[in-house]
């Protein structure tokens, strides 16, 4: 999940390209990033990526970080007409750099105000859903719901609450997200991996309990996380998402621990 490698890049897509070629040379399969990189990038950037991704000398696979807090999915705040501009915008420049899933945590979009209903909440955030995925669908995008702690969302805050909410609504392109660091803050079981494979399309890992980049602190949970999962069909792809002292070192000492364990 490279989030800029160089300082002197001299614009938004030689950043992103900059980090696609760190992290390949690195050996890694892919790179997740936020969508705000995809959205920062102009009209003219926008076309050398797709040109690039075309040509197959980059691609960005997966993205995270889908709606931003200035755009608030419920209650009286949430600007129906600016959201479906902004996912319209978002789901098409996905397209064209070949994301395949992008990833629907944003604990403050999705964030339940202190006055709302709980089910009217569910019920918006069932119509948000509704309307994001026929949107995805047309630029052959998922959506892959990712439960967050309850320190950084009040919505969806559990594997099987996201589940819950995957096969209620039973839309082709709406799946689920697993994140290790997140299941360890809500002493998840790990055979909420087991129950919900079916479902299950990505994965997130940082060591816990402080969110270090793998291989970092021992790897104890990590490799029983990782042993759990490699029991079930899953063959997907598993992103770090963890907080970096340096990033290229970092990512580069990750490595074997990714390979052997994932």
């Amino acid at each position: 999940m490279p989030q800029g490698v160089a300082a002197v890049d001299p614009s938004p897509l030689q950043s992103l390209r900059s980090g696609y070629q760190a992290v390949r040379e690195m050996g890694y399969d892919y790179i997740e990033i936020t969508v705000a990189r995809l959205m920062e990038l102009s009209e003219a950037e926008l076309a050398e990526a797709a040109d690039a991704y075309r040509s197959g000398a980059f691609r960005v696979e997966v993205c995270n970080s889908f709606i931003p807090g200035r755009l608030p999915l419920l209650g009286a705040q949430a600007d129906h007409a600016a959201i479906r501009a902004y996912l319209q915008d978002a789901l098409r420049r996905m397209e064209l750099v070949g994301v395949e899933y992008i990833v629907f945590g944003s604990g403050a979009a999705r964030h339940i105000p202190d006055e709302m209903d709980p089910a009217q909440a569910q019920a918006e955030l069932d119509a948000f859903l509704t309307e994001a995925e026929s949107i995805a669908r047309v630029h052959g995008v998922t959506i892959v719901i990712e439960p967050l702690n309850k320190s950084e969302d009040n919505a969806i805050n559990t594997v099987p609450a996201g589940a819950a909410i995957v096969r209620r609504l039973n839309l082709p392109n709406l799946k689920l997200l697993a994140d290790a660091y997140h299941m360890y803050r809500e002493d998840e079981p790990l055979t909420v991996l087991v129950e919900n494979e079916d479902i299950l399309r990505h994965v997130h890992v940082a060591e816990p309990p402080d969110r270090l980049i793998p291989n970092r602190a021992g790897g104890d949970y990590l490799r029983t996380f990782g042993a759990v999962l490699g029991g079930t069909p899953y063959s997907g792809r598993v992103t770090i998402e963890c907080r970096y002292e340096d990033f290229a070192s970092d990512v580069r000492m990750a490595y074997p621990f990714m390979r052997e364990v994932f």
